[in-house]
């Protein structure tokens, strides 16, 4: 057995107990008999381990058992809980991330009213280590973007294009999707073991802009708004359809006559930019002047793409995440959660992840495009 201690031998060599060792110790009556027999010269190493006698004498002695020495591990029931927590996400074939993991544990804590537990990244780290667990795989443009044309159009042509609006008017907008009933890509799992994946779920929705995001499904009202009484008028975002979820020549001609409707009644003038995707090929309105990015520069030139949609993204996922966790045991497998996630599931991560974005990181990104004057117009 190679479970080891040191033991301080009064200045010279250190000594490592084995577990065997350990075990051996329990067996004697008095603690001399203990520093005589293994030559220990500290009391306080003697009454280390006979505090530790029941751990020692539980332990298994096999060739399997952890190499690290036998410890009582604070927050013990919140590692008991969760590790069936996983043991249950395994048996279902529900993925599961180490996020995941940290607000289970988080949650099982609050439960059972134990304090001063943070379910820390390290604790987490920790966990994963001890039971085995690592990340297996179930199953943008940046490279064709020259970054000399990028520079360019950054120093040269922003400054000019943007001069006469201020910060406070300067717009982007993109699309981006989300496939709402797909389950995560990777998932946790111990070391050997493997797991298959589901089948990839690729009903979808298209959501952007901030303004009240813009969202697409395939149905023009399903019954689930229906049947929760939704107002989509007051429900802060804008619903359109079609058969592919994707944004549409007239579904973007007519949001964009409702944002210069908008914007006349404000008495705004603002400026949009956006790329060359064949849906966005329309006129500039009244109130609304569009601006094309130059083409295969989008990577490098859209604010959204400097970290918004990427932003917009953590969150949706992890609303996503606080959803699967919190649905584990009403289902008995991953097939049967997907079936029940709806669009209006869907419709709530996208509204509370987009609510979420900080105007921080907007503005950050917006520097970062260079589309941003560091010193506002009067």
């Amino acid at each position: 057995m190679t479970t080891q201690m040191e033991v301080n031998t009064g200045g010279r060599a250190r000594k490592r107990l084995t577990l065997k060792d350990k075990k051996k110790s329990c067996d004697c009556i008095r603690r001399s008999e203990v520093m005589r027999i293994f030559n220990i010269k500290s009391k306080t190493t003697v009454r280390r381990l006979d505090k530790k006698r029941e751990l020692f004498l539980s332990a298994p002695e096999d060739d399997k058992a952890p190499k690290k020495i036998f410890t009582i591990r604070k927050f013990e029931e919140v590692e008991k809980a969760l590790l069936k927590f996983v043991e249950d996400c395994h048996a279902r074939d529900m993925p599961l991330s180490r996020n995941d993991l940290k607000q289970e544990a988080l949650d099982i804590a609050q439960r059972l009213q134990i304090k001063g537990f943070t379910g820390s990244n390290g604790w987490v780290h920790k966990f994963m280590k001890r039971y085995d667990l690592g990340s297996v795989v179930l199953h943008g443009e940046e490279a064709s973007a020259s970054q000399d044309v990028a520079d360019s159009w950054i120093s040269n042509d922003i400054p000019t294009i943007i001069q006469s609006y201020k910060n406070e008017d300067i717009f982007n907008c993109d699309e981006t999707g989300t496939q709402y009933r797909a389950l995560p890509k990777k998932t946790l799992t111990k070391e050997g073991q493997k797991k298959k994946g589901g089948k990839v779920n690729k009903e979808r929705l298209a959501a952007g802009k901030k303004l009240p995001p813009l969202i697409i499904g395939n149905s023009k009202k399903p019954r689930i708004f229906t049947k929760a009484k939704l107002d989509i008028q007051k429900a802060g975002f804008s619903w359109y359809a079609n058969s592919t979820a994707w944004m549409k020549t007239g579904i973007f001609e007519e949001w964009l006559t409702n944002l210069n409707n908008s914007m006349k009644a404000q008495k705004r003038k603002i400026l949009l930019l956006l790329d060359n995707f064949s849906a966005h090929r329309v006129d500039s309105k009244s109130n609304v002047r569009l601006v094309f990015l130059p083409p295969n520069l989008t990577s490098k030139v859209q604010p959204l793409d400097k970290g918004i949609i990427a932003s917009y993204k953590k969150y949706e996922q992890r609303f996503k995440a606080e959803h699967r966790r919190k649905s584990l045991y009403n289902f008995s497998s991953a097939s049967d959660y997907t079936k029940s996630i709806n669009v209006l599931d869907a419709v709530k991560w996208v509204v509370r992840g987009w609510a979420e974005v900080k105007e921080s990181t907007i503005r950050n990104c917006f520097r970062a495009a260079g589309v941003y004057h560091m010193t506002e117009r009067s």
